[in-house]
């Protein structure tokens, strides 16, 4: 995602990736559509045979078998109509519905294509939401196109046609008035697009600030912020009422308008011209009435087509506002399927035999591309060898692990495996990552463990791997052991609990390399002791970089590396490190309780 061109550079691929999604599916889409207009077609011609009818019958001497041709020609129309309806509508669950939900997969396939660094600056709540919406009002439009849109648009060149065959003269005025409501509605729905993409932005904002609101609930309570919470979302809600009331006004002036053509004009304009000309013999019964059932019918039928001009309007945008969050200068549609027509490279896991080399790494964060937060890193490590890294806060020690997992491209520099350079996507098929702080899906204990092998290991793999952890016993106390949900984020677990989960996983991941931030650091005593002997049952036979905040964690470690303002300026063995009298030295004199203690403590 980060090699998009500026946004000002950028052109609108909302609608063009619509258009890739219905020609990759024409045969499903057409099916439907050919159907639906058929039906549509049957339905629209009944004013000419109610015309006909009551022609017929305010005739004397008419016979009955002229007139109930006419009334089951009529039947008949509506018969086949509804046959092929219901053969549309059939023919929409089985093959539209499947169109829209594949559309459903690609944004939600690209949305997690998405860098690190996109999910760091794009907030979570906004994306899901966005997401949505894409979705949701493509597949508005799409329905409502068949179920409504088709059908209106059939019935103007068939009312005009049937005007035609009855009354020239009305035919001429409905065209007149049609181009006047087209011509309104077009200056009209300016107002109404800028307002409804205006409003479907600040809807997926206020969604996003409420999605995390409500996620960091801990928090709230903690510290009883429920009321400052409450402000800032009754804010969000005024903002939020602001553009809606925008919106609904812009509405207003577009409907006023179209009753003014509609009801003023052409209703005021069709009885004195059909009045004349019924006063003149040039119109009879039967195209008065006629005129008069297509009247009604196409007043509704502009009703609707205005409304649905004035949705769709509102739709497209709201559409486009959270397609081109998601994707600014993207057909995401077409990169799908250009992606199944090109074979794809299988990353394979790289042997890992002899060690892996930092060499030479720089790197500055996207949003900070001009300072450098790792300088000409170089790091030598052999197989199973034990690596602490420690330093005071924003030295740099956690954006080196963050490039280890792959969240980031460097810079410059490489990173090697037993001698070759090694891609992110292959670093990440041979690390195991437990963090500082664990959160959980909301879903079962089996399941967060399970999500070492994406959710491919069985149950006894899992509790091999629970054991493996410690975590066994405390999992079975629960009250429905392996199918407990955690909560949100693992809430319902104790933070040594949610750890001892993460260390299953990485038990159950079987990986070369380990990656530790410091699991123990806030901990209580007997729960560190449990975490750390999981830990060190976790690390035998592995590589291990691990952050060190407790410099009484780096007792087993064969190495210590000591950064600073993105350098490594020490490495050695603990007592190495302390006979030296540096900056580990003086971390260490002055740690309190076994953390480090910084007063400028700054987090990256």
């Amino acid at each position: 995602m980060r090699n998009q061109k500026n946004k000002t550079d950028q052109k609108d691929q909302s609608i063009k990736a619509i258009l890739s999604l219905y020609r990759h599916n024409l045969k499903k889409l057409n099916t439907v559509f050919f159907l639906t207009f058929l039906a549509n077609i049957f339905i629209a011609i009944l004013p000419y045979f109610i015309g006909k009818i009551a022609g017929l019958v305010s005739q004397p001497q008419v016979s009955y078998n002229e007139v109930s041709k006419w009334v089951y020609l009529m039947v008949g129309c509506v018969i086949v109509h509804e046959v092929l309806w219901k053969l549309a509508e059939f023919s929409s669950v089985f093959w539209q519905t499947k169109v829209h939900y594949k559309f459903r997969d690609i944004i939600q396939k690209f949305s997690w294509s998405y860098q690190y660094e996109d999910f760091v600056e794009k907030p979570s709540g906004k994306i899901a939401s966005a997401v949505h919406e894409t979705y949701f009002k493509l597949g508005t439009l799409s329905y409502e196109f068949m179920d409504e849109d088709i059908n209106n648009f059939i019935k103007f060149p068939v009312f005009i046609g049937i005007l035609f065959i009855t009354t020239k003269e009305n035919a001429v005025l409905f065209m007149i008035f049609l181009a006047i409501l087209i011509f309104v509605s077009w200056i009209s729905l300016k107002k109404v697009r800028l307002t409804a993409s205006t409003h479907s932005d600040m809807q997926s904002t206020v969604l996003g600030r409420l999605y995390d609101s409500m996620a960091n609930f801990v928090n709230v309570k903690s510290f009883k912020s429920e009321e400052v919470e409450l402000k800032s979302l009754h804010n969000d809600n005024k903002q939020m009422m602001g553009t809606s009331m925008k919106r609904s006004i812009a509405d207003l002036f577009y409907w006023g308008y179209a009753g003014v053509v509609i009801h003023g004009g052409l209703w005021t304009c069709f009885a004195i011209l059909n009045l004349w000309l019924y006063r003149n013999g040039r119109l009879d019964i039967a195209g008065f009435v006629t005129a008069l059932t297509v009247l009604q019918q196409f007043t509704n039928s502009i009703w609707d087509i205005s409304g649905r001009i004035k949705s769709i309007t509102t739709n497209v945008s709201e559409y486009k506002q959270n397609y081109n969050y998601l994707f600014p200068g993207r057909n995401v549609v077409k990169e799908y399927y250009q992606d199944l027509s090109t074979p794809k490279q299988k990353i394979f896991k790289p042997a890992f035999n002899e060690g892996i080399r930092l060499n030479k790494l720089n790197f500055a964060y996207p949003d900070r591309k001009d300072t450098l937060v790792l300088k000409n890193i170089s790091i030598n490590i052999k197989k199973n060898e034990k690596i602490g890294i420690v330093g005071k806060s924003g030295s740099g020690k956690s954006t080196l692990i963050k490039l280890l997992l792959g969240f980031y491209e460097y810079k410059e520099g490489a990173v090697q495996i037993d001698g070759n350079n090694v891609s992110k996507e292959e670093l990440s098929l041979i690390n195991s990552y437990v963090p500082q702080d664990t959160t959980l899906f909301q879903q079962s204990v089996a399941y967060n463990i399970a999500y070492a092998k994406e959710g491919r290991a069985s149950l006894k793999e899992v509790i091999v791997a629970a054991k493996k952890a410690h975590a066994h016993e405390f999992i079975n106390s629960l009250p429905e052991k392996y199918d407990t949900l955690v909560g949100e984020r693992g809430i319902k677990l104790s933070l040594g609990q949610r750890q001892r989960i993460a260390i299953a996983r990485a038990f159950l991941k079987e990986s070369d390399l380990l990656i530790l931030d410091e699991a123990t650091s806030a901990l209580d005593s007997k729960t560190e002791k449990l975490v750390q002997e999981s830990l060190e049952d976790l690390w035998e036979g592995k590589t291990v970089i691990a952050i060190a905040h407790r410099l009484s964690t780096l007792n087993n470690v064969d190495r210590i590396i000591v950064m600073d303002n993105g350098r490594i300026v020490e490495q050695g063995t603990k007592s190495e490190l302390l006979s030296l009298g540096g900056i580990f030295a003086d971390l260490w004199n002055h740690q309190k309780n076994g953390l480090i203690i910084d007063e400028d403590e700054k987090e990256l």
